[in-house]
């Protein structure tokens, strides 16, 4: 009904496309993010160094989420990345080992590994090698790294594994995303929709919530929230608390 008073509403709009910066490529079968693979050669860098020449390649263009250590979310951005690296100039013949740095750490708490470029999102694809993470030898081994070639039988190409703080990389990888307007917060299980609860204090009737959210976001096309699988649903459901809204 079009006159039910709501104490708020719920808006969305559709994550535009990525336009990659020079340097960065895009990801094409998601099409979520930019990477970019920097190999150290004779300057390798340790965690935090790569992290930080990650991020001093922002350009101040776009309203995204990093530069940072790549973050990586699916089989297909992984397998990407790989690609990326076996690409990109590799150690003298006769080494058994390449490692690039990407972006998880557990530096917070112990085991529990989050996406430093992305405000500590958690993980939610991994693809650790074979009994990793395992801070081996009681090693301080907090953040992470990927192989780039297979290792000696026990890790294949592609696959990650925890490494110290200390230790130096052969390359690292960066990555960034589209970021959501002020005040929106892009759906996790896609990343394809950025969406945002309005609270008000006075009850609105259905056109009038469209208004606002029309009025948020005009040149992405905000509107009252667009719902189209379960798991967008679950995550505007998380947003929304105990309170009720247009939708």
């Amino acid at each position: 009904p079009t006159m039910y008073g709501r104490s708020g509403a719920i808006c969305s709009y559709a994550m535009p496309a990525v336009t990659c910066e020079e340097g960065f490529t895009l990801e094409p079968l998601r099409g979520e993010r930019c990477f970019k693979v920097v190999s150290a050669e004779s300057n390798k860098k340790t965690w935090a160094e790569a992290k930080t020449a990650c991020e001093a390649l922002a350009t101040g263009k776009l309203a995204d989420v990093g530069p940072s250590l790549a973050t990586i979310t699916s089989p297909e951005e992984n397998a990407y990345v790989l690609a990326l690296l076996q690409g990109s100039p590799q150690k003298p013949p006769g080494t058994s080992e390449y490692w690039a740095a990407i972006g998880c750490e557990d530096t917070d708490e112990e085991g529990s590994f989050t996406w430093a470029g992305e405000m500590g999102r958690p993980l939610s694809y991994t693809n650790w090698a074979a009994g990793e993470p395992n801070s081996w030898k009681d090693k301080d081994e907090n953040v992470c790294a990927m192989f780039g070639n297979d290792r000696h039988g026990t890790a294949n190409a592609g696959e990650w594994n925890d490494a110290t703080q200390i230790q130096k990389m052969d390359a690292f990888v960066c990555s960034y995303r589209r970021a959501c307007a002020e005040g929106f917060r892009l759906d996790p299980t896609n990343e394809k929709r950025c969406y945002r609860v309005v609270h008000k204090e006075e009850v609105v009737t259905w056109f009038d919530a469209q208004l606002d959210c029309q009025a948020m976001v005009p040149s992405k096309g905000s509107d009252l929230a667009t719902v189209i699988h379960k798991g967008e649903n679950d995550f505007v459901m998380s947003l929304l608390g105990a309170k009720s809204y247009s939708a």
